[in-house]
């Protein structure tokens, strides 16, 4: 049953896995309760400000929420409670589940500009593609793709699923795992597990997480070398636009290799700040200089309005950064390399940290490691 989001079978296995005794196998999600698409809802420890509250959509090929060619389906955070504030949420006014971009939160991707096998495989005739002509490829966490043509890949072009990949989902109060192995066309395969977890803050001060941890192995015979980033649509209390009091900020001066600000955006030291309104259907870019080191993969979104931040950060250093905008998201993407020879696997993760009202004040990006600076350290 490909692209089932339920029936996990024996015990978890990679990042976070946790113990049958702990753990426990779903077998149906109550959808009456829970909408028109198929997801889970997590719960934290209390705390200051109260739980921290997640609702994730599930994989699905027939109704999840995201089915389209582009994002990994499965553990795409749509909305996260905390302190009266809402984090993520909608960000189109009309959501089509096939639409390359059609996800909100924290959707990823692998092989933004180089999926395995695409430039291997046989294209179908010349022109608008037509689903059948052409050989397959891989993306990673969606499954095997029809490349319709010649053409180089877009990642914003939507392509054929010829075969969705199976999912293995196993859901427990405050974490959630996913998994799938899949064996590909011509030699490529990889095993793919990811755990999206709710935790309380690590220390007085700070703010509760969520971590998104992954584990990639190639079990095919074809070494994997691709990319990985999270678009992280970030959007806060249902602001419908980005503009003055909305900045990202991070820990190292910040320089550019490209930047288009569409005169309402500029760049203040370490952030990046909106000085004027987003305009309808503009968009803002910016490629980032300036890191080095994994202590730099970090970003802050903070809307003064709201009183309200999430800060973003990958446990290794990035091979890429870049600021996207459009109403109502800012999105900070970290990419990751990915070089795996057969056999071999790679692990990392992004942790999330909500902060309201005087917390955010308090933060600061200038400390460098795992726990956010506070005023007076």
């Amino acid at each position: 049953m490909a692209g089932a989001p339920c029936g996990a079978s024996g015990p978890a296995t990679g990042p976070g896995a946790t113990s049958p005794a702990t753990t426990q196998a779903v077998e149906e999600y109550p959808q009456a309760a829970l909408g028109e698409y198929p997801r889970a809802a997590l719960a934290g420890p209390d705390g200051a400000g109260g739980a921290l509250n997640a609702k994730v959509y599930l994989p699905d090929a027939a109704r999840g929420f995201y089915r389209g060619s582009r994002f990994d389906w499965s553990g795409i955070v749509a909305e996260v409670r905390w302190n009266g504030h809402v984090f993520f949420g909608p960000i189109h006014e009309r959501h089509d589940p096939l639409r390359h971009d059609g996800a909100q939160g924290t959707p990823e991707e692998f092989g933004m500009d180089s999926p395995l096998g695409y430039d291997e495989a046989g294209a179908g005739p010349p022109g608008p593609w037509a689903g059948g002509a052409g050989e397959t490829f891989v993306k990673i966490g969606v499954g095997e793709l029809r490349r319709p043509d010649d053409g180089k890949y877009a990642f914003n072009r939507s392509y054929e699923i010829a075969r969705a990949g199976e999912w293995k989902v196993r859901a427990e109060r405050s974490a959630i795992t996913f998994e799938q192995d899949f064996a590909g066309p011509r030699g490529w395969a990889y095993r793919y597990v990811k755990v999206v977890a709710l935790a309380g803050p690590n220390g007085a001060g700070d703010g509760p997480r969520m971590t998104i941890r992954r584990a990639l192995k190639n079990t095919g015979g074809k070494a994997i070398r691709t990319d990985h980033y999270g678009h992280n649509f970030v959007a806060i209390d249902g602001e419908a636009s980005l503009g003055p009091g909305w900045r990202v900020e991070f820990p190292f001066e910040l320089q550019t290799e490209s930047f288009k600000d569409r005169g309402v955006s500029r760049i203040e030291g370490r952030s990046l700040v909106f000085t004027g309104e987003l305009g309808k259907g503009q968009s803002v870019f910016a490629v980032l200089k300036g890191f080095q080191k994994a202590e730099d993969a970090r970003a802050r979104v903070v809307s003064a309005k709201s009183g309200a931040a999430v800060t973003i950060r990958l446990d290794r250093a990035p091979a890429k950064m870049v600021v996207y905008a459009l109403n109502p998201a800012l999105c900070p993407e970290m990419f990751v390399a990915i070089d795996l020879e057969p056999g071999k696997e790679m692990e990392w993760t992004t942790t999330y940290e909500f902060g309201a009202g005087g917390m955010i004040e308090e933060w600061r990006m200038t400390k460098p490691g795992p726990a956010t600076a506070r005023r007076g350290e």
